[in-house]
């Protein structure tokens, strides 16, 4: 078996696997997102068109998500 063919394979296991662990159990996943999920993505996207955050600030260097002050660079 030659190298191509077998990266094919190993690659075509990892994307089956992968398959396998996404649609195990997704009826009882959550259907949607949480509120704070979406007001971080609405920041992150709100940043990057206009430059300010969901509450008109410029540049923050600290978000007011809900009353916790989070950093505006961190990914949680």
């Amino acid at each position: 078996m030659n190298a191509r063919l077998r990266t094919q394979i190993i690659l075509g296991c990892i994307i089956l696997a992968g398959l396998a662990v996404r649609f195990f159990n997704l009826a009882g996943m959550p259907v949607g997102l949480h509120g704070d999920e979406v007001s971080i993505g609405y920041n992150a996207y709100s940043l990057l068109k206009t430059g300010r955050d969901q509450n008109g600030n410029f540049l923050p260097l600290a978000i007011d998500q809900f009353g916790d002050w989070r950093p505006a660079g961190s990914a949680s």
